[in-house]
């Protein structure tokens, strides 16, 4: 077994990375999702097979019959590694509601900026929500995640975000902070 380290996950399926000598069996190690060290770092077991979700499995470039699956140990997954991107911002009306994420020692001094391109996270966190490998989805504090659509999570699975956010960024007036106490806080703006 060889293991392989490159930048990025988002590189497996493009030509950015030269991958030589793959064969199942071996590991990728990424140092990011779209970019070393953005908090998307993951372990990938290469494995026979051509089909690939874009989730969990990625497709190789270079390698047909070959995909790289996340390994996910106890079943725990960030969602950064799924390619999620906690880039939205809130309107300057939350200014109230970031303070409070001071208790998780976190706090998210981003321009204020309601009409940000935010990136839609819906389809990651479904997907993780519903995966029978994963029992805890964590969400890095201080990020703040948007989606344009609801996202179920079923009972048997955990979600954990000790100071980060998701936001409806269909209505920027809701969003629901995480808390340390694996609580939820909903704030709707008036």
């Amino acid at each position: 077994m060889e293991t392989y380290t490159i930048p990025t996950t988002i590189g497996m399926s493009d030509s950015s990375f030269s991958l030589t000598g793959l064969a199942a069996g071996d590991q990728i190690v990424t140092q990011g999702y779209y970019a070393a060290n953005d908090g998307g770092a993951a372990t990938f077991a290469v494995k026979s097979g051509s089909t690939a979700d874009g989730v969990f499995t990625h497709t190789l470039y270079g390698y047909s019959g070959l995909i790289a699956e996340l390994v996910i140990q106890d079943g725990v997954v960030n969602v950064d590694q799924l390619g999620a991107n906690g880039n939205a911002v809130l309107p300057s009306s939350y200014d109230d509601v970031v303070t409070t994420q001071s208790e998780c020692n976190t706090r998210t001094n981003a321009t204020i900026n309601a009409n940000n391109n935010a990136f839609d996270n819906a389809s990651v966190l479904a997907a993780a929500c519903q995966s029978t490998r994963v029992r805890e989805i964590r969400l890095t504090p201080g990020k703040i995640y948007g989606v344009k659509s609801s996202v179920s999570i079923s009972s048997d699975h955990i979600l954990n975000g000790c100071g980060a956010a998701i936001m409806n960024l269909q209505s920027t007036s809701e969003v629901y902070l995480l808390r340390c106490d694996g609580t939820a806080t909903h704030f709707v703006e008036n």
